[in-house]
């Protein structure tokens, strides 16, 4: 709250202590009051003196006058008496000077009381906030009221400002609002502006008598102007005229023998100008605000600071939570002074169970226990380095992990030894999922592989039921082959031709699954995903009839050739076999019946199922086959040729 009126006693108006807004009567108001009533009863007694010396006067030239008794109506005596009397009057007369003098002496107590118990309230409210534009408008509330100006102003220093006594003034030009460039335009800034009584005022250069800041602001001092009219400095100013200004005042804002900033205050009315009273009074609120800047300018630093360590934090925590690797530091001593979420998922514990607590508390969990007594080995190595690989259970969990750990010094930027980071690695899944790649990488194109080791959940590698294309390939009278050739001379053929062949199922993102003597199995849509698995299984079929035409064409040997049959449908797709020897493969009857369609396949013909014809027969070039019925099946098949591509 602002201090009161200025035509009332300098009092807070409330919110404030009772000392200041209930004052008791103390010594200054007593003896004024004393004194009051002295002067009074001297003025009434003197007044009756001087009616009595009258009188007595007036007697004393009627000597017969019968109402004075005979014993005093002698002139000499009439003449004493009056002399006495009148030497009365006039000591009455200088007690009524020196009371009336200790009459203005207490006013001027009072009102510098007053002022003292303002400049407390103010001090109250400049402490009373640490914003800053908060406080800045406070400021010139309590100020307007305190020197009774009608409009103030606050000038603070910019944040690359150089004193007058620097060499960086600003150059000759013009201020954003028109008027000529002063010195201080290069270092302050108009902060806050406000008519007592009416709020904010627009911060604008037109409002005040830039050429009295001007002047403060070089002389660094302040700077008192009673009658603005009588000085040739702010008589030109046209803001004096345009804005009605009769008197001003303008003091630096100092601290620390360094000018922040400028106070300006100015008055309308012409009755009363500003006292040099005034001004010394403004410059002792000066100090007080300033100091209260000062203060909301530490505070406003420190906010940042804290936003910036808050920022700090926050980014550090957001960058430990994404890490996969678990992460505990420890101070010099072995204790657990952070832990990142990786760590705890790992190692099964919360970061409350461990902070403050040596490292072993953290691995309790695991069941190995050489890794505790690796680290504790070297951990106060003052430049330790050291990693270790291990197989180990972790409590409440029923799987083996291979976990790497790796432990180093924390330093400072200083390079002061703070402590230990141990960083806690788990390569269970990356091994599993290694494990997984090689296990298809002999079924697949190597561009299948290393998609499925970047991206391991694209491949299901476990068992799943899912829409596959099927493609069987079969060689033909391979019992005459074997025997017009010998074995070694045959089984190179049979791998140049199904090399062949399963280049031409890479190319196509199949997926072999099987060699079974001279056949070969492949499927589409599995491991990965394969929106046009159809036309992938049609495609690689035709393409080994082509390459197989031309192949016997190159060779020139007797033909070898393969029936192809093409399905498509739902099957059970994953590894099957041993723990140790697994394969990757599709079960269910679409695969049977696809076995089936390849064996109704002639030599170098290819045979699709009429389901698939029907996803993709408009990219398909087919001539319609007899329906067959197959072993295993009630009802016969409705196959189709393929007889080209569109």
């Amino acid at each position: 709250m602002a201090i009161s009126d200025p035509d009332g006693p300098f009092l807070s108006a409330g919110g404030l202590p009772t000392r200041i807004t209930n004052p008791v009567a103390g010594p200054l108001t007593l003896a004024a009051d004393v004194q009051a009533r002295a002067a009074r009863a001297i003025h009434s007694t003197r007044e009756e003196i001087a009616s009595l010396i009258t009188h007595l006067a007036q007697h004393s030239a009627a000597p017969n006058n019968s109402t004075i008794p005979p014993a005093f109506a002698t002139p000499e005596i009439l003449g004493h008496l009056g002399d006495h009397l009148a030497e009365i009057n006039n000591l009455l007369g200088e007690l009524e000077f020196a009371a009336n003098a200790a009459r203005s002496t207490i006013d001027t107590l009072r009102t510098e009381r007053g002022q003292l118990q303002s400049l407390c309230v103010i001090a109250e409210h400049l402490n009373g906030t640490l914003q800053r534009q908060q406080l800045l408008n406070r400021v010139l509330e309590d100020l307007l009221v305190l020197v009774r100006g009608d409009r103030g102003a606050i000038f603070m220093q910019r944040a690359s400002g150089i004193g007058p006594s620097g060499s960086s003034l600003a150059r000759e030009g013009h201020s954003s609002s028109g008027f000529p460039r002063r010195a201080y335009d290069a270092h302050l800034q108009f902060e806050a502006a406000c008519h007592r009584g009416q709020g904010a005022l627009p911060l604008s250069d037109e409002l005040i008598c830039r050429a009295a800041v001007e002047q403060s602001w070089r002389q660094q001092e302040p700077h008192l102007t009673p009658s603005v009219q009588s000085e040739p400095l702010t008589s030109q100013d046209a803001s004096v005229t345009r804005n009605g200004i009769h008197t001003l005042m303008v003091s630096p804002l100092r601290t620390q023998d360094q000018v922040v900033g400028m106070v300006y205050v100015d008055r309308r009315e012409t009755e009363r100008a500003f006292s040099s009273d005034d001004l010394d009074l403004l410059a002792a609120f000066c100090n007080l605000a300033a100091i209260a800047l000062e203060n909301a300018d530490l505070f406003a630093q420190q906010q940042m600071q804290m936003q910036t360590v808050a920022a700090m934090k926050n980014y550090t925590d957001s960058i430990l939570a994404s890490i996969a690797s678990g992460v505990i530091a420890l101070d010099k001593s072995g204790r657990i002074t952070r832990t990142n979420p990786a760590a705890t998922r790992i190692l099964g514990f919360t970061e409350r169970e461990v902070l403050n607590k040596p490292y072993s508390a953290a691995l309790q969990t695991i069941q190995n226990r050489s890794i505790i007594d690796r680290i504790a080995q070297s951990i106060d190595v003052p430049d330790i380095h050291d990693s270790y690989l291990a197989d180990t259970m972790i409590a409440d969990q029923t799987t083996p992990h291979r976990l790497n750990f790796s432990w180093s010094a924390l330093r400072s930027a200083d390079l002061q030894r703070l402590g230990t980071v141990i960083v806690i690695d788990d390569l269970t899944e990356i091994e599993a999922e290694r494990e997984a790649a090689k296990r298809i990488e002999r079924y697949v194109h190597p561009n299948v592989v290393e998609l499925v080791r970047h991206h391991p959940s694209a491949a299901i590698l476990g068992g799943s039921t899912r829409e596959i294309s099927i493609l069987f390939a079969d060689l033909r009278d391979f019992t005459k082959l074997g025997e017009s050739l010998a074995p070694e001379p045959l089984f190179t053929l049979l791998n140049e031709y199904l090399n062949l062949l399963t280049e031409i199922v890479f190319h196509e993102g199949g997926t072999v699954t099987m060699f079974q003597g001279d056949a070969l199995m492949a499927i589409f849509n599995a491991p990965m995903d394969q929106t046009d698995h159809a036309l992938r299984a049609a495609r690689a079929a035709w393409r080994m009839q082509t390459a197989l035409r031309e192949q016997n064409t190159r060779t020139g040997q007797k033909p070898v050739e393969f029936g192809i049959g093409v399905h498509i449908g739902q099957a059970y797709v994953g590894n099957i076999g041993h723990n140790r020897i697994q394969n990757y493969t599709a079960i269910g009857d679409a695969v049977n019946t696809a076995k089936r369609i390849q064996e109704v396949a002639r030599e170098n013909r290819v045979l699709m199922h009429d389901d698939l014809y029907r996803r993709i027969e408009e990219m398909v070039l087919v001539t319609p086959y007899q329906s067959v019925v197959v072993k295993g099946k009630s009802k016969p098949l409705t196959l189709w040729e393929l007889r080209g591509l569109r």
